[in-house]
């Protein structure tokens, strides 16, 4: 029989960061993104799950990876987010921010679909030329154009590598929210921004992260910019920020409140849903 289990891709122990209760159980509130004004109430534990997201499908260990992952890497972020209200400034070598920040930026399905799809297209245009050269009585080996789910969940563990070389090169800067206004996050919080290119990553020249840490605090690093390491934002930067939020999430936004603070295009703080 195979086995089903329900694996988060957003870690449950960040989000609960998001929740007034600060449990895994506790209650927040989930913002579609395909239903605008809506919303409805949700918790951690059912929050970014997908059933067998990280089950091997060529394995003895079909369960490898996600044991690994709550084994070995969770426990490196708890302790960085249970103490990151205290931090006066970020320690970009700290195993549990650096993995943290992988995580947010890799274990998602917006990211996965970015793998697999050129995958997938590669596989069907290597199979449609196999049927062609049959018919000419050339049997073409296409064997390495083929791929499956083992393969994909590799290569997002592999990308933290080079991911874990550049956030140390980072200045980052602990922005923390005035009492009036919740920081948000999402389904795929972390934000790589440049505003000089197009096409560019953490690598490049002038890239900033942006990722929401809890409902109290965002996390903003910049190669380029010295910025401080504790600063308390204003009311229109945390709007901005959760602006970003929503326009890069997938599915779902979360807060801790039933509203939440963003801007509209003329930059003015709005409350949405309206």
């Amino acid at each position: 029989m195979s086995k089903s289990k329900k694996h988060h891709y957003i870690p449950a122990f960040y989000l609960k960061g998001f929740t007034n209760g600060g449990k895994r159980t506790s209650l927040f509130w989930a913002f579609p993104t395909d239903k605008p004004g809506t919303k409805h109430g949700a918790n951690p534990n059912d929050s970014c799950v997908k059933n067998n997201y990280y089950t091997l499908e060529n394995s003895l260990d079909s369960l490898f990876i996600e044991n690994w992952y709550a084994n070995e890497v969770e426990p490196k972020i708890g302790n960085f987010l249970n103490e990151v209200d205290k931090l006066k400034r970020i320690d970009s070598q700290n195993e549990g921010f650096i993995w943290l920040l992988s995580s947010l930026t890799f274990r998602n399905p917006q990211h996965r679909e970015m793998i697999e799809t050129p995958l997938i297209h590669a596989e069907r245009v290597a199979k449609s030329m196999q049927a062609d050269y049959r018919k000419q009585g050339i049997d073409l080996n296409i064997a390495a154009t083929q791929f499956h789910k083992d393969d994909i969940i590799d290569y997002e563990i592999q990308q933290t590598k080079p991911l874990s070389r550049y956030l140390p090169l980072y200045n980052y800067c602990i922005l923390k929210a005035p009492a009036d206004i919740n920081v948000i996050t999402s389904d795929a919080p972390m934000i790589l921004a440049n505003p000089n290119m197009k096409i560019f990553g953490v690598a490049s020249q002038g890239t900033i992260i942006i990722a929401p840490i809890n409902k109290r605090t965002y996390i903003i690093g910049s190669k380029e910019i010295q910025f401080p390491f504790l600063r308390n934002g204003t009311a229109w930067e945390i709007a901005n920020l959760n602006t970003m939020v929503m326009a890069a999430a997938n599915d779902k936004v979360f807060s801790n409140d039933d509203h939440i603070y963003i801007v509209d295009d003329s930059d003015k703080i709005i409350k949405y849903p309206l």
